[in-house]
């Protein structure tokens, strides 16, 4: 009896430390599908917009004129500039186009359409990935980091579906130099205190054996 209450004990502690930890990445970023609503967000902000002036296919490590870098394309993707906006999503049957700014930034937007297939953008180290639609939707997109978290280096668009590109115009980004980061101690005290959990439970069950409990 006493073991199990013990044992209850140790993983609601280390339960509840586990979420205090989680929580607050999981509500890290701001997603934004509403242009106004990232204009209020990023009002103190200063922003720096692409044009994509140039006009043909780039290729790998071009640095456009804000300082957005195309990085690479997976196996049949690629890219181009037309007409002031960026075409990405140009492989079959699937096309993955990476990018990273200049310096660490706290958050990025733009618009796009949907030529084909589906869109969607992502960044693993960061906000994740978000779906933004398929054939024929069009909106806006934006991520803003909070500043308690580590900054956006870049990001990545995925494509799926037919050979032809969706497009992404009015791309701009923040201009921030340093982002302040999650502290050290946050991941550190949230290990501690699992181990300390776990201390505890050892002990708990090495003196319920001293007493030929269990």
């Amino acid at each position: 009896m006493l073991k199990n209450k013990y044992n209850i004990v140790a993983i609601a502690a280390n339960a509840v430390f586990l979420t205090l930890w989680l929580i607050p990445r999981a509500q890290a970023y701001q997603l934004f599908t509403d242009r106004n609503s990232w204009n209020n967000a990023t009002q103190n902000q200063l922003l720096v917009t692409e044009q994509f002036n140039e006009e043909d296919f780039i290729t790998p490590d071009t640095v456009f004129d804000s300082g957005l870098k195309y990085i690479d394309s997976g196996f049949l993707g690629g890219a181009r500039v037309s007409q002031g906006s960026l075409e990405v999503g140009l492989g079959f049957p699937g096309s993955l186009e990476e990018f990273a700014f200049p310096n660490p930034v706290k958050g990025f937007s733009f618009d796009f359409d949907v030529k084909k297939g589906t869109f969607a953008v992502e960044d693993s180290k960061s906000f994740g990935s978000v779906n933004l639609g398929n054939f024929g939707d069009s909106g806006f997109f934006g991520v803003l980091a909070s500043n308690l978290e580590a900054p956006i280096l870049g990001f990545r668009t995925v494509s799926s579906g037919e050979i032809g590109s969706n497009v992404v115009r009015s791309f701009s980004f923040t201009q921030t130099d340093i982002v302040t980061k999650v502290p050290e101690y946050s991941s550190t005290f949230a290990l501690g205190v699992l181990g300390l959990g776990f201390l505890f439970h050892k002990k708990m069950l090495s003196k319920l054996r001293n007493t030929n409990l269990i």
